[in-house]
């Protein structure tokens, strides 16, 4: 499990590092999420949401591994390295585009 309890925060790379391995992951403040949707992990606003997420999650064997599960998935879906290569290439090569077409 890991639990992030900063009030507010960019995207922490503790997150990808816990996602890649299929480790669910607690937050105390929304995190914007690459995609539609909602981030992967557990997102609680005070102590005691995260208090009851994590007992839930201690608890439940099931909940544990889906919600590990989803977190793997959706770090294999927009954060691998070959995910970010294909779009920055991608990004670059419109850029070149653009720059030649507008001369």
């Amino acid at each position: 499990m890991f639990i992030n309890t900063s009030v507010n925060e960019g995207f922490p790379n503790t997150f990808l590092q816990a996602w890649s391995r299929s480790i669910p992951t607690i937050s105390t403040f929304y995190l914007q999420v690459a995609g539609s949707g909602s981030a992967p992990g557990v997102y609680k606003d005070s102590v005691q949401g995260v208090v009851e997420a994590l007992s839930a999650l201690l608890s439940d064997q099931n909940l544990r591994e889906n919600t590990g599960r989803r977190c793997r998935e959706y770090y294999l879906r927009f954060h691998t390295v070959e995910r970010i290569a294909d779009a920055l290439q991608d990004a670059i090569t419109q850029a070149k585009s653009k720059l030649i077409y507008n001369g």
